[in-house]
């Protein structure tokens, strides 16, 4: 039985991947590297190192000295972006959410990005007060692709795996959730690019179709 849901959150929560994608694309860019958005849609889902590592193998630039300097500008773009623009929301995350929680699922937040991040999403969707948990990769020994993150969230909500449900937009996520054991349904974003989502048991392009599903099943399919 299906009684907790794990959501990535970019991606997911906030249309965030193409956001992500022009502003790290303009920071290397500064370093005179063109970046792809095909190479870079590989590591959705994933860390820094896999963004960095990504830029080594495909680019040949070594960046690590720059690394924190190049954070800090993405964050500093990110926050004056939000500042202007607000949160880029997806269609129907809010009141699915909110329904879910009014249905008596436990929901926890389990996502690659940092703390502040994470609550600053959440805040920004006025949605605190429906999650029990919001559990960082930051926090975890190994990033997605790895289930760290998603075995963190099920032990703050107190569940075993069998009973959640991750909610994913990215290849990486997807192997993720499988490898924790986790039933997985993947949200076909396509702001987050060709992602290969051929792990998920279920696939769905609207949020509205969530509810729905959830009512005629008892466990995953």
């Amino acid at each position: 039985m299906l009684r907790c849901i794990l959501f990535d959150m970019d991606g997911v929560l906030m249309d965030s991947e193409r956001l992500h994608f022009r502003l790290w694309h303009k920071i290397f860019a500064d370093c005179g590297l063109e970046v792809d958005f095909l190479h870079y849609q590989n590591c959705i889902g994933s860390n820094l190192d896999a963004l960095f590592a990504m830029i080594r193998q495909n680019y040949g630039a070594d960046l690590s000295e720059k690394r924190e300097m190049l954070q800090r500008a993405f964050f500093r773009a990110k926050e004056e972006h939000i500042r202007r623009w607000g949160i880029p929301e997806i269609p129907a995350v809010k009141e699915t959410v909110r329904q879910l929680r009014r249905r008596g699922y436990r929901m926890a937040v389990a996502s690659s990005s940092s703390p502040a991040e994470i609550r600053q999403c959440v805040t920004l969707l006025e949605l605190e007060d429906c999650f029990d948990a919001l559990c960082s990769g930051v926090d975890a020994a190994h990033p997605k692709p790895a289930p760290d993150v998603f075995l963190m969230a099920a032990e703050a909500l107190h569940a075993p795996a069998a009973e959640c449900l991750v909610i994913e937009d990215s290849r990486n996520g997807t192997l993720a959730a499988r490898a924790a054991q986790m039933c997985c349904w993947g949200f076909e974003n396509p702001s987050s690019g060709s992602q290969d989502l051929s792990a998920a048991q279920w696939r769905f392009q609207n949020f509205a179709q969530l509810l729905p599903r959830l009512q005629d099943i008892n466990g995953c399919e």
